[in-house]
């Protein structure tokens, strides 16, 4: 059962200027339901316009760590410290960390307490009075009072026991301590301005990374013997990738020089058979309008071999009617009239002759046109043949520096299945796509069905390499 015994209320010590003296806090402290056990609560207000802030607490792995379902931050246990990460604060300006700790063989315990926080692009860190645990109710009694002396009699008592042991650790481990205190505070910043949308996500990512960071650690040893191998080679790969890379570009640039040449050559060879098509077009009209003067003539001719007939005919009634007075001038009549009727058969034949050979003229001109038009037919299919083996893709990402964990964070973040994206390395990059399809019209229905179904508004199409 919980014992209220008291409240310690300790008042942040002062670093530098008016920026620090905003900050107040203090701490509560409880006995737990065991020897030994104790309940930690911090309050820490004046915050307001703070943008992140962290809290450490200087107890090592001695002393177990007890999570408290009340926290709400994000916590890190180290070997030497336990700290939380405040990556938003509320309007009011005042933040609560609680915390549980039992002390190694249920004796006293002293520790100090670290507030780093930034506010307009500057950092601060206030040193919190240490903090005093004992399994003596009248200590922690005396403890809460106000009085300095009471204060000071017990922090003599423990700097005595345990204060010494601290300092020498935490000298020995500053610099190295402060080097991860920073990076785990710029990690934090950079991740807030990305990730201010999604806190969520934020906190499963820093769970996840402050996890790999402790496998990383213990594995730091057994990686260091290996990086100079691994660095030579990777050395080495690189290189070969980058003449693989320059060995594609320079067949790529080849390949696409004797596609522009086989495409000027096409366009040559249609412009040609355009011509050719054209010209045979006209002689067509030509030939179709010789063949109709000739027809017109023939038409004329018989019109006139016919006028003549009549005439002729005319002229043999009156021969009749004149037979017996103009008997020698009939004769004569009649020779001519043979002479005239051999000449308009033969005239007839030559008229027959020219529209056969006209005719014949026109077939042929008609056989070389149908030849054209089939050799064009074949021209376009080859063309619309060699359209149809080309591949479209939708590009999502171009990396410079890939690594598998972006590319699943961005498949988690617009809910893709890692395994129906595609990687394809192209020169340094690394280009995501997704699907492959025959048709740029296919390829805009996967780019919609992106847009609407997963919020991916970043895409473009490109040809499959």
């Amino acid at each position: 059962m919980l014992r209220f015994i008291g409240s310690v209320v300790l008042i942040l010590a002062f670093l530098q200027g008016v920026f620090s003296q905003e900050v107040v806090g203090e701490h509560n402290v409880s006995l737990g339901d065991k020897p030994g056990v104790y309940a930690i609560k911090t309050t820490i207000s004046g915050l307001q316009g703070v943008d992140i802030a962290r809290v450490v607490y200087l107890i090592d792995t001695t002393h177990t760590y007890i999570k408290s379902p009340n926290n709400s931050f994000f916590d890190d246990r180290g070997s030497d410290f336990i700290k939380f990460y405040v990556m938003g604060v509320p309007a009011t300006g005042q933040i609560e960390v609680e915390f549980g700790v039992e002390v190694a063989n249920a004796g006293e315990f002293a520790f100090q307490v670290e507030f780093q926080y930034s506010k307009n692009e500057e950092k601060k860190t206030i040193s919190l009075k240490r903090v005093y645990l004992s399994s003596s109710e009248e200590f922690l009694a005396d403890q809460g009072a106000t009085s300095n002396s009471t204060e000071e009699e017990a922090q003599k008592v423990f700097e005595e026991t345990k204060a010494q042991e601290y300092e020498e650790m935490k000298i020995a481990e500053a610099e190295e301590k402060e080097r991860l205190e920073q990076e785990a505070l710029a990690a934090a910043k950079k991740l807030e301005e990305e990730k201010l949308a999604e806190e969520k996500a934020k906190q499963e990512l820093l769970a996840q990374q402050a996890v790999e960071a402790k496998e990383k650690e213990r594995l730091a040893e057994e990686l260091r013997a290996k990086e100079a191998l691994a660095k030579q080679e990777e050395e080495r790969k690189a290189q070969e990738a980058i003449a693989a890379a320059k060995k594609l570009e320079e067949e790529k640039l080849a390949e696409e020089k004797a596609k522009q040449e086989l495409l000027a050559q096409q366009a040559a060879e249609a412009k040609k058979k355009e011509r050719l098509a054209e010209e045979l077009r006209a002689k067509e009209a030509l030939a179709k309008r010789e063949e109709e003067r000739i027809a017109q003539e023939a038409l004329a001719a018989a019109k006139k071999l016919e006028e003549e007939k009549l005439a002729e005919e005319k002229a043999k009634q009156e021969l009749l009617a004149q037979q017996a007075a103009e008997a020698k001038k009939k004769e004569r009549l009649a020779e001519e009239l043979r002479a005239k009727e051999a000449l308009a058969k033969r005239e007839e034949e030559r008229i027959a002759q020219e529209a056969l050979a006209a005719a014949k003229k026109l077939a042929e001109e008609k056989a070389k046109q149908e030849l054209l038009a089939q050799q064009a037919a074949e021209a376009k299919e080859k063309e619309v043949a060699a359209q149809s083996t080309k591949k479209y893709t939708v590009q999502l990402l171009s990396l410079s520096n890939f690594s598998q964990e972006r590319l699943n964070t961005f498949c988690k973040k617009y809910k893709l299945p890692v395994s129906s994206v595609t990687k394809r390395k192209v020169g340094t990059a690394m280009k995501i796509t997704y699907g492959e399809v025959s048709s740029i019209q296919e390829a805009k229905s996967i780019q919609a069905e992106l847009r609407q179904n997963h919020g991916i508004k970043e895409s473009f199409i490109t040809k499959v390499q």
